[in-house]
């Protein structure tokens, strides 16, 4: 048995979500369709309505490092996929305090 302390297990801040994400070169929909939610759930995390679970943002860290996620951009719609990222970046949250 794994015997994680509470710090651990705590739920991600909303700007450790967005910046993993932004980092990882994903929309919110492939975020969303990664994790295996809803863009609105994932929208929710993003946006600290709703706190991620913790094994969810663990698992949402080792995805967005991994190589297969470099698979999820396409040349098709790379230009549109920039566009909602850049939109993403500049959007003007702050990050929690």
């Amino acid at each position: 048995e794994i015997n994680m302390s509470h710090e651990e297990k705590q739920s991600p801040l909303r700007y450790e979500i967005k910046g993993h994400r932004v980092r990882a070169l994903l929309t919110q929909d492939d975020s969303a369709n990664l994790m295996g939610v809803t863009r609105r759930t994932w929208t929710r995390w993003e946006t600290g309505q709703t706190k991620m679970p913790y094994y969810g943002w663990e698992y949402f860290k080792i995805v967005a490092q991994s190589n297969e996620v470099n698979e999820v951009i396409t040349s098709d719609n790379d230009r549109s996929r920039l566009t909602q990222l850049y939109d993403d970046m500049t959007s003007g949250e702050q990050p929690d305090t």
